[in-house]
């Protein structure tokens, strides 16, 4: 298998990145830690099994398809967000929402309110797991990949597993893969510190050409509200940036809590928005592939 020759030139590829050239701070530690480590996250993320409600202040910059540039400053936002891709994200000022992101079991979207524009852009998952949709700034998927709304996996679709290295109190579970051309590359990386294995502070996606994608910080991590010392752990403050598009996201909330209603929250109608519509499914090559995705 072609993963069985990644090992040697992954781990040579760390050091050097590391810039250490044969003198090493960073340590690979033993699997079994590894294990744990994924287990233990795992085990806190797999006690969000209802949607979570919460609450805060967020800020936001990006461009949309035309380039134009939107910014939220100290917005209040209400948010939505159930495994493993539902989500409702409103952004609010005190004339009512001004933006809007989305996505349920067929759709993802994001729309936007503002004096000079009233559009919102949508897409298939099929489209986008195709290949065949054309990138928006700022899309449901990788704030559900920051959020961490769903078990990591232990294994990447072509077998290879993660490697758990120790660089001082820092931890790094390194996601390798081999791309198309038979190079070795680290598609995610997941950050936490020693002494916390199961709170995830840092969480950085390449693409397959091994540039960063998304890089999103983590911090203030605390049970959801009501569940006492034993409830699952969330973050409370995020801030995730896209370095390619120059998309940013700041996002601190006040409240977490589980969502008892059963009234739908991520429905989504195209053709019910009062304004411009765009469809991002189109016959392009993909250029946000997700994790284990790579060709």
């Amino acid at each position: 298998m072609k993963h069985a020759a990644l090992l040697p030139f992954l781990l040579a590829s760390l050091m050097a990145a590391a810039g250490c050239n044969g003198h090493s701070n960073v340590e690979i530690r033993p699997v079994n830690e590894a294990k744990e480590a994924l287990f233990r996250i795992n085990q806190n993320l797999g006690k969000l099994d209802r949607p979570l409600s919460c609450k805060g202040i967020v800020s936001m910059r990006f461009r949309d398809t035309e380039g134009r540039e939107h910014i939220f400053f100290g917005n209040p936002t209400t948010i939505i967000v159930e495994q493993p891709q539902s989500l409702y994200f409103d952004v609010k000022s005190l004339a009512g929402s001004v933006g809007r992101m989305g996505s349920n079991d067929e759709h993802y979207w994001m729309w936007v309110t503002l004096p000079d524009l009233r559009k919102v852009w949508w897409g298939t998952w099929d489209a986008l797991r195709a290949g065949r949709a054309r990138r928006v700034a700022v899309d449901p998927r990788s704030l559900l990949d920051a959020w961490l709304m769903k078990p990591l996996p232990e294994t990447l679709p072509d077998g290879t597993k993660p490697l758990l290295l120790a660089e001082g109190d820092l931890r790094r579970l390194v996601f390798p893969v081999l791309n198309s051309e038979g190079w070795p590359m680290v598609q995610r990386e997941v950050y936490y510190q020693a002494d916390a294995p199961g709170i995830p502070t840092r969480i950085v996606d390449r693409r397959r050409d091994g540039e960063i994608y998304m890089d999103a910080r983590l911090g203030r991590f605390v049970a959801v509200d009501e569940t006492g010392p034993g409830g699952p752990q969330t973050a409370r403050s995020f801030s995730v940036r896209w370095p390619i598009g120059g998309a940013t996201l700041d996002l601190s909330l006040d409240s977490v809590r589980f969502r008892e209603s059963d009234t739908p929250f991520c429905e989504f109608d195209p053709a019910s928005f009062d304004g411009e519509s765009e469809c991002l499914d189109q016959p392009v090559a993909s250029l946000q592939p997700r994790l284990g995705d790579v060709h």
